[in-house]
């Protein structure tokens, strides 16, 4: 049997580097080791690709049976230091991926503009997408309901300091739960339903995920 060609996307900008009950770099980290394990398990081969504004040189590997060097390079992931960088780099992932038909893991908060997500879908159409989506409960529901207090603005993926009241407050919890739904319509669109992941990583649920949504 051919080996699948399964690749961990994964976003190593800014606002991966937001910290809740854990900093999403680290869930970054976990989701695409787990990944590469599943991957060798199954005998399939294994690619990554991290950016941030653009692609990252030393994160990208090529598809292979060992996943060693790759977990050794994702071990890495938190000690990146990505202040003021974007996530544009997805647009240049896309001749980094096999000429066959593979499983892409998009790992990433997806705060940047739906253009650039729609346009990245359109370029890994060859591919089966597998959007894993990083959100914290702090980012948006957590917030004081009177001061300054810093935000995660979900149209720009920049911070904002904002003096809040009640009404502000509300005002971006509702924008977050309207992203959340535009999200999900725009990438079963694609027929591409995503997996949200809040706090910790429970490879289990990915798993049924999976198996539910993917492999149908």
């Amino acid at each position: 049997m051919t080996p699948s060609p399964v690749y961990a996307l994964c976003d190593l900008s800014s606002s991966m580097q937001y910290r809740g009950a854990r900093r999403k770099m680290e869930l970054v980290q976990e989701v695409a080791a787990s990944v590469a394990y599943s991957v060798s398990g199954e005998n399939d081969v294994f690619g990554l690709i991290g950016y941030d504004q653009h692609v990252l040189d030393d994160f990208v590997l090529p598809l292979s049976y060992q996943v060693h060097e790759a977990l050794e390079r994702i071990s890495a992931f938190t000690d990146i230091e990505t202040l003021g960088r974007g996530s544009n780099g997805v647009l240049e992932a896309a001749p980094y991926l096999s000429q066959n038909r593979g499983l892409v893991f998009w790992i990433s908060d997806f705060h940047q503009p739906f253009d650039t997500i729609i346009q990245a879908m359109n370029m890994f159409s060859q591919h089966q997408v597998v959007p894993i989506v990083l959100w914290e409960e702090e980012e948006y529901r957590r917030l004081p309901r009177f001061g300054l207090g810093t935000m995660l603005d979900p149209e720009t993926g920049h911070d904002r300091t904002i003096f809040f009241r009640d009404s502000i407050r509300e005002k971006f919890i509702a924008a977050f739960e309207q992203r959340r739904l535009a999200l999900e319509d725009l990438f079963l669109a694609f027929d591409s339903p995503p997996h949200f992941i809040s706090g910790s990583f429970d490879a289990e649920a990915m798993t049924h995920y999976f198996e539910k949504y993917m492999t149908a």
